[in-house]
């Protein structure tokens, strides 16, 4: 099975506004294709746990604190910044996680949408 990566330039756009810790992010992404009842099922974990190396050190920057899913092939969640990395964007390295997660599973991101959302 020959699997075919998505880009992240073409998808991802930093969020509008400034992150600081406790910031309520809303993540919405669509994607090309149904997303399976196994996979709804491993989302709300790998969200939750993801982490990325930094100074030697695995950082947790966020938790989830809900998963939706709006139809087959869109979901969105709602994530609480624990701890803001000012040189680095959790949110773009996560972006290239989940893009990877989701296209072993032949499921394409169409859409990537970041929001700051009020407390």
């Amino acid at each position: 099975m020959h699997i075919v990566w998505d880009n992240i330039e073409e998808i991802y756009y930093p969020i509008q506004g400034e992150l600081k810790n406790g910031s309520h992010v809303l993540l919405a992404i669509e994607c090309d294709s149904e997303i399976d009842e196994l996979n709804r099922k491993l989302l709300s974990p790998f969200i939750d746990s993801w982490t990325y190396p930094h100074n030697g050190k695995y950082i947790e920057p966020f938790y989830l604190n809900s998963l939706t899913f709006n139809k087959e092939k869109t979901f969105e969640a709602c994530i609480i910044l624990k701890k803001k990395n000012r040189e680095k964007d959790e949110f773009r390295l996560f972006c290239q996680d989940l893009i990877l997660y989701l296209n072993t599973d032949n499921i394409h991101v169409k859409s990537w949408k970041l929001l700051l959302k009020e407390k």
